[in-house]
This record gives structure tokens, sequence and C-alpha cells, in this order.
């Protein structure tokens, strides 16, 4: 969405992004003992990122301007382990592991700039500043 008059322009938009993805892990090990184990695992993602422009012409050889992003993103895993064990004796052992991890990552970026015309060449000055906040949440659970 955009908003335009001859000093002032304004524009905002916004990203979506839902995902998964999922692998399998096999492996077997042989020798005096034997190990055999299978993971399971499935990465989830959603990432929602709205942002917005705003400038301002404070005159024919000045603007400032200041462009805000926010990103809330969203990350799990979720893994099943199977693994059994024999050993020496022929003696087996069962397990299952379940892990769930969530992490979530909400990410502030404000940026502001003036741009000073130096000439009519194209020669400009120019000041900027950046700002960044990111905060990491994080839940990781274990179940056997």
């Amino acid at each position: 969405m955009n908003y335009q008059t001859e000093k002032l322009s304004l524009s905002f938009k916004t990203n979506y992004a839902d995902g998964a993805k999922r692998s399998e892990e096999n492996y077997s090990i042989l020798g005096a003992t034997q190990n055999y184990s299978r993971s399971v695992r499935k990465d989830m993602w959603k990432e929602l990122t709205p942002n917005l422009n705003l400038s301002y012409k404070l005159n024919k050889n000045s603007e400032i301007g200041m462009e805000y992003i926010y990103a809330h993103q969203k990350a799990g895993m979720d893994i099943v382990n199977e693994t059994r064990n024999v050993d020496t004796n022929l003696s087996v052992e069962n397990l299952l592991t379940k892990t769930f991890h969530r992490e979530k990552t909400p990410t502030h970026t404000l940026s502001a700039y003036y741009d000073l015309k130096l000439d009519s060449l194209g020669k400009k000055l120019s000041f900027a500043g950046n700002f960044l906040k990111i905060i990491l949440i994080q839940t990781l659970t274990f179940q056997h």
C-alpha cells in the first residue's frame, strides 16, 4: 500500500511465510554389541514481517525518512528417536525419546536518515542511524 504527495511518501507492506520439512535418519552400528537407531524430525517455521516506510521532503535539497520493520518469527522442531541396543549377552534395551523445541524471535528494526543535496551534480551528504532489538524466547521439552 502506497501513499504519496509532493512532499510526503508513505508505504506499508507485509510478508508472510509458513513452511515445514521432514527428515529421517537411520543407522546401525554392528560389532560385539549392536545399536539400531531411527530419528524422524519435523522442522516448522512461520514468519510475519510488516514494514513501514516514511519520507518527507523538507525543501528541494533535503529529505528525512525512516523505516520500521517488525519480524515475528516462530520456529519449531519435533524429533522422535527410537533406539534399540543389543549387548553381548543378547539382552535388548529399547529407548524412545521425544523432543519438542519451540522458539519465538520478535525483532524490531528502526532506521532513520537525513539527506542533503550539495550540488546539481547529484552529490549529497547523508546521515543515517539504525536500531535493532532481538528477543529470543525458547522452549525445549524432552520426554521418554
